[in-house]
C-alpha cells in the first residue's frame, strides 16, 4: 500500500477538504503530466542528526541542572536510527541512556511491553518504546506504569503551561480536564477538529520556531519529547508518577463501531432527529450533552467506522452513558 502525504507551508498536513479536492483530480485525470526530467533531484543532508540536535540543545533549557542530576532513561525503538539520535540527544544533556534491544526477540509487541515495564523498574526516571516514525511513543513512569494516552495528553498541556504557553490546540474530543488544568494557570484554551492536520496547522500557525513551540513537540516529536519531560520533570524535583498525581481526574470512554461508509449519513441524522429537544453541539460529529455528561459520536474520515467518544462526571455515570449510546447505535445499525 502506498501512503502518499501531501505538505503545506506551515509544514503540516492539508485538511481533509484539500485532500478530497486532489483525490478527485487524480482519479478523474484532469491534470497535465510533466517529464520526468521536470522532476528535481533528491536533496539528501548528510549531517542532519547533528543539525537537529545541535538546534535541540539551543532550546532546552537548565541543562547543567539535568548533568548535575544524570537521570537514567530507558529508551527502545523498532527504529535504530531514531533510538540512536534519542540516546545522543539525552546523552548530551547530561542523561545516563541504556538501550534496550530486545524488542524484536518478541513476537508481539504486549508481551515485549511488560517485558519492558519491569526493566524501567530498575532506578530509571522513565522509559519509552519510541515507534518507527519517531512520531510517538509508549511511556512509563518509574515504577514501570504505562501511561495511558489520555494521561499523557494532559501531561503535555501541564508540561506545555511550565514551558511558558498561554494558549492550548487541544482536540475537541478532549476531556474537561484540560479546562481545569487551564483555569488553574489562567490560560486559554482552543478546541480544534481532532484530525491531526487541523490541530498541526492551529498549533503551527503561532510560531516559526518549531523548537520553542513545546505543544507541537510533545504531540509529535517523540524524540525530543524526551529531553523536554527530563527537564520538565528535573527542574521541578519530581518523579513522572508525582506529575501525573496532580493532574485532575478524568472519566472517559472510548469505543468504535464498523458503520459502512453509505450508512453514516443515515445514522447522523437519526441522532440528530432523536434528540431535537437536547442539548446538541454540531461542530464535528454529533455531541450529545446530557446531566451525567457527553457523547460524541464522530464518524472516522478514512475508515468505515463510528468513533465515540465518552465522558462522565464519575465513572458509574460514564458507563451509562456508554452502554446507553451503544445500544441506541446498534439498533441503528441493524435496523436500516
Amino acid at each position: 500500500m502506498i501512503n502518499i502525504q501531501f505538505i503545506n507551508e506551515f509544514g503540516a498536513n492539508i485538511d481533509r477538504k484539500s485532500e478530497k479536492k486532489i483525490d478527485q483530480i487524480f482519479v478523474r485525470e484532469d491534470f497535465q503530466r510533466c517529464s520526468a526530467y521536470n522532476i528535481g533531484s533528491i536533496i539528501n543532508i548528510k549531517n542532519f542528526y547533528e543539525l537537529y540536535i545541535q538546534n535541540c540543545l539551543n532550546n532546552i533549557k537548565d541543562i547543567e541542572k539535568i548533568r548535575v542530576k544524570a537521570p537514567k532513561i530507558l529508551i527502545s525503538s523498532l527504529d535504530e536510527r531514531g533510538a540512536l539520535i534519542t540516546s545522543l540527544l539525552l546523552e548530551s544533556i547530561g542523561c545516563k541512556v541504556s538501550m534496550d534491544y530486545n524488542i524484536n526477540k518478541f513476537s508481539n509487541i504486549e508481551g515485549y511491553i511488560n517485558y519492558f515495564s519491569e526493566q524501567v523498574k530498575s532506578g530509571f526516571l522513565f522509559g519509552v518504546i519510541i515507534n518507527n516514525s519517531c512520531e510517538n511513543f509508549i511511556l512509563f513512569d518509574e515504577n514501570g506504569v504505562l501511561v495511558k494516552q489520555d494521561i499523557y495528553k494532559l501531561l503535555t498541556y501541564l508540561i506545555s503551561i511550565k514551558y511558558g504557553e498561554n494558549e492550548l490546540i487541544v482536540p475537541y474530543t478532549t476531556s474537561y480536564a484540560v479546562e481545569d488544568i487551564a483555569n488553574k494557570y489562567k490560560v486559554k484554551v482552543s478546541r480544534v477538529k481532532s484530525n491531526n492536520a487541523e490541530i498541526l496547522n492551529q498549533m503551527l500557525s503561532k510560531t516559526d520556531n518549531l523548537y520553542l513551540n513545546v505543544q507541537y513537540i510533545l504531540n509529535f516529536d517523540a524524540i525530543l519529547s524526551t529531553a523536554y519531560i527530563t527537564a520538565f520533570l528535573i527542574n521541578n524535583n519530581i518523579t513522572l508518577s508525582e506529575a501525573i498525581n496532580t493532574l485532575p481526574k478524568f472519566y472517559t470512554k472510548q469505543h468504535e463501531l464498523k458503520c459502512a461508509f453509505s450508512d453514516r449519513g443515515r445514522i447522523i441524522r437519526q441522532i440528530i432527529e432523536q434528540n431535537k429537544q437536547n442539548n446538541l453541539e454540531l461542530y464535528e460529529g454529533v455531541k450529545l450533552i446530557t446531566e451525567k455528561g457527553y457523547a460524541i459520536i464522530l464518524p472516522d474520515d478514512h475508515k468505515p467506522i463510528l468513533k465515540i467518544y465518552i465522558e462522565g462526571y464519575n465513572q458509574e455515570f460514564a458507563d451509562d452513558i456508554a452502554d446507553n449510546v451503544i445500544n441506541k447505535l446498534n439498533r441503528m445499525l441493524k435496523n436500516p
